[in-house]
């Protein structure tokens, strides 16, 4: 691990008392951009577990911002990771929107996501 990542990391706030959530964070792709790009999106200050959660989930900066605009800001973290578990993309809410289902809340578009992914019987 390089000394730059580990000085980044402590600028941020992640002084975590040892360097092994350290390594884990850099072991699955969290850096520190990543970091302030989440933190510009209102994700500031997340804990090791929820950020590591989050990169592994395909939580992407991108991924916020087009849920934000597609009308689901200020979600918390571990909703945002249920939601793109279960194929709630930005485009997905379009398609629904589009379709005369506008302002659906995030826990009912998960329902459907979820069912939307089951194979028909």
């Amino acid at each position: 691990m390089h000394l730059t990542y580990l000085r980044e990391m402590g600028t941020l706030g992640y002084r975590l008392g040892s360097l092994e959530p350290l390594i884990e964070l850099r072991d699955h792709g969290v850096t520190p951009t990543y970091i302030r790009e989440l933190a510009e999106q209102g994700y500031k200050g997340l804990p090791h577990d929820p950020l590591r959660r989050a990169r592994d989930h395909g939580i992407t900066p991108e991924y916020v911002r087009g849920m934000r605009d597609a009308g689901h800001s200020s979600v918390p973290i571990e909703e945002l990771i249920n939601a793109r578990d279960h194929g709630v993309t930005p485009e997905f809410v379009r398609a629904l929107r589009d379709a005369g289902h506008d302002k659906v809340p995030l826990d009912q578009l998960i329902r459907v996501g979820i069912t939307a992914c089951r194979p028909s019987m």
